[in-house]
This record gives C-alpha cells, structure tokens and sequence, in this order.
C-alpha cells in the first residue's frame, strides 16, 4: 500500500509539473489599451500579442496583475515567466531574455492644458521649466525612458532634482491634474486613450515634447528553461513573416483613432 501511495505521488507531482510547464504566467495591470480587464477577461494591444505568440508556440497563458516594479522583482525570482512594453537594458539583460520589438513606443509629455505653452523642446528645457515653476516631472519609479534621460537621472543631480518618482504609475495623472506636478511622461498609446475615455483626464494635454520613440520587447525570466523559450521565440518569428502581428497592431491602431476600445 506505502508502495502504491509513492507511485502515485510522484505521478501527481509529474502531472502537476506537466501542466506547470504548458503555462506561462504573463504580468498585466490596468493599463489601457495595451492592456485592461473587459467583461472579466484581460485584453488590449500587448495581451493580444502575447496571446498569438504563447499560443502558437502550443502554451497557455495565464495572467497575473501586478504592479511594474513588483513585476520585474517577480521575473527575477520566477514568480512570473513574461512580461510585455519592455525597453531593452543592459541591466535587465542580467535576468530578462528579450525577443521581438513586439512595437515600437513612444514617451510623450502630459501637462494642464494650461501649460501647453511651456518652451519644451529638450531634457535641459524640462530643468529650466521645472525651476522656473517650482514643480518637479513626474516619472514611474523603476520605468526606462530613453537612454539619455536614464543616464542623466542617474548621473546629474541637478537634473534629478526636476523629477518625481512614483511607485505607482496610474498615480501621476492625478498629480499633475492636482497641480502637484508639472506634468509626467507615459506611452501614447496609454495617454491618447485616457484622454480619449477618461474624465479625470479632462483637464490635461498633450504637449508637443516626444521624449523618446523606440522599440519595446517581449520579456522572459531566464528561469524559463532554455526549450520553452526557443519555442517562444520561434512563433513570435512564424507570426511576424506571416503578418499576424502587424495585422494585431494595425487594427488597435485604428480602433485608437477612432476613440474606440475593443
């Protein structure tokens, strides 16, 4: 009886480790339109992406909310296996295997409508307003945001100085709204939808002022074994030639457009 006990045991616990391996925990928050909860499910631009990659590379996928910072502590731990909208570091490289661009993101500035007029035009612009105004920038705390700005914010503090960080993004619209800060930086994406269906965004703006445009990567924890990611690096390939990604990222741009969420 001990013996049949033990057997079982171990099948159980194969079993369980089979059924481990055919999921990958991908992070998500509310962070529309890339991604957002609807009718009880996750969507958006980022979850369909990787929706279309772990599926055709024969996974599941299984979502969890959590906020950024506490994401990319969870990838080194391998408490997650994905996360999605990630600038490529050489610091992130340590514990994060990227592959893609899943898109290209661009870091734009918000303000009160009343100051679209601020003479922004470069990083040393951002200083001179934020002294002239007595307001720092507000910026996500453990974000990248283009390689110039990062190393300025790490290496100049006068410069540092005219920004301030915040655990929580979803936080910084407030802020500047509240006249607390001056104004804060996010993906377009992101920012043209809230302007677009949010009401505690009816008193901000787009400034002209693009911080950055580049590319963002899917990410993997390097505790993924080495298999699973080949996996998932050739379907992200197969759905590029074969146009399933692009046909993802137009229709979200158009449904962008047109001030619609899907």
């Amino acid at each position: 009886m001990r013996t049949l006990l033990i057997v079982a045991a171990a099948l159980i616990a194969i079993f369980s480790s089979s059924i481990r391996a055919e999921s990958i925990r991908v992070r998500v928050t509310e962070f529309a339109p890339n991604y957002f909860l609807k009718d009880g499910h996750w969507t958006g631009l980022d979850v369909e992406l990787a929706e279309a990659v772990v599926k055709d590379a024969g996974f599941t996928i299984e979502f969890i909310e959590l906020s950024w910072s506490r994401a990319l502590n969870a990838m080194q731990t391998g408490d997650i296996d994905m996360m999605m909208n990630l600038t490529r570091t050489a610091d992130r490289e340590v514990f994060i295997k990227f592959f893609g661009p899943a898109r290209i993101s661009k870091r734009v500035l918000v303000v009160r409508k009343e100051n679209l007029d601020l003479k922004i035009s470069s990083l040393d612009d951002l200083v001179e307003a934020s002294r002239r105004t007595k307001l720092s920038f507000g910026i996500q705390k453990d974000a990248k945001y283009s390689a110039a700005f990062d190393t300025r914010l790490t290496a100049d503090p006068v410069f540092a100085q005219s920004f301030d960080a915040a655990s929580q993004g979803s936080t910084l619209h407030k802020r500047v709204a509240g006249g607390h800060n001056l104004g804060f930086f996010e993906d377009e994406n992101y920012v043209v939808h809230q302007l677009q269906n949010n009401p505690n965004f009816r008193a901000l703006a787009l400034h002209p002022f693009t911080l950055a445009s580049d590319p963002v990567y899917f990410g993997l924890s390097k505790h993924i074994n080495a298999t699973t990611v080949q996996k998932l690096e050739a379907a992200f390939q197969r759905l590029e030639k074969n146009g399933t990604l692009a046909k993802i990222r137009t229709r979200w741009g158009k449904a962008q457009k047109r001030g619609i969420s899907e």
